[in-house]
């Protein structure tokens, strides 16, 4: 395990070249979409983050990376799966 950045892709070469003069050598995975569930409700509520990973890997979704905050919880995907994860999670949670 190591440390994981997200940037946008416009400031790829810039990121690299730091991490580079900090011998560092990041892995770069292109086309990721971020998927963010905010809302009150979901503070103290347990299960949300569960409910959120069970949804995806029903999809067979890969989740690369996620965080979460007192209203906020929000995955990064790659942007391929990023229709069929709103569609899932909007059925999951009653959006529809």
């Amino acid at each position: 395990m190591g440390v994981v950045y997200t940037i946008f892709e416009r400031d790829y070469l810039l990121a690299r070249n730091v991490l580079n003069a900090l011998n560092v050598s990041p892995v770069y995975t292109k086309d990721c979409a971020k998927v963010s569930l905010v809302g009150a409700g979901m503070s103290g509520l347990p299960g949300v983050t569960s409910k959120i990973v069970q949804t995806l890997a029903n999809k067979q979704i890969p989740i690369l990376q996620s965080a979460d905050s007192h209203r906020t919880i929000w995955v990064l995907i790659q942007n391929e799966h990023l229709e069929t994860a709103l569609n899932a999670l909007h059925v999951a949670f009653q959006l529809e």
